[in-house]
């Protein structure tokens, strides 16, 4: 199995090569920038970039590319706007070795509320959100029989260690649910194949 990591706003960063380590299954991270590392003061100004030069659909079609390459079955987690990203990419049919998808704080799937995942995703919303209100989208995206949806006590950006939102215990509490949904999607996919 491959895991493939879509960054958020601030791009592959030593944090997010940190969490990726201590994964069970070796990780690739993609990047929402071609530039390898971009050092954003802060959130904001990792948006406004974000934003002005490259998009979800630019970000959706580097991830849809790497997910192609991949010979193996995929696990795609995705961060913030990298959550967004796997979030456009769901609705496609053609991503049969995509076994499924866990998604942080994908803020912006509110504005592709219509996509149809064609493969399981959980997604992991924060507490609140500044912009609109989380709980309407957690009910209109629980409506696809593919999603799985769960509402954390933290804010926007709690897994990252350069977000102003970090939170060390979710961060330990997430990790380990991370590396459970990647065990269980690991043993749901060995199943098919013996039943193959």
């Amino acid at each position: 199995m491959r895991i493939i990591i879509a960054a958020d706003i601030f791009g592959k960063t030593d944090a997010l090569a940190d969490l990726a380590a201590s994964l069970p299954f070796a990780s690739e991270l993609i990047s929402p920038y071609v530039d390898s590392e971009l050092n954003f003061h802060d959130e904001q100004e990792g948006y406004n970039y974000f934003s002005e030069h490259v998009g979800i659909e630019t970000y959706a079609n580097r991830l849809l590319k790497h997910i192609l390459k991949s010979s193996e079955p995929v696990m795609l987690i995705g961060f913030s706007v990298g959550a967004a990203a796997m979030w456009h990419l769901a609705g496609h049919n053609n991503l049969d070795n995509v076994i499924s998808g866990i998604g942080f704080y994908g803020s912006q799937i509110r504005h592709a509320r219509e996509v149809e995942p064609s493969f399981p995703i959980h997604l992991v919303f924060p507490e609140s959100e500044k912009h609109f209100c989380v709980n309407t989208l957690i009910k209109d995206v629980s409506n696809y029989q593919a999603v799985s949806v769960e509402q954390s006590a933290y804010l926007h950006g709690f897994m990252n260690r350069r977000s102003a939102n970090f939170n060390a215990e979710a961060y330990e509490i997430y990790l380990l649910k991370l590396k459970k949904k990647m065990n269980e999607s690991r043993r749901v996919r060995e199943r098919r194949l013996d039943l193959a």
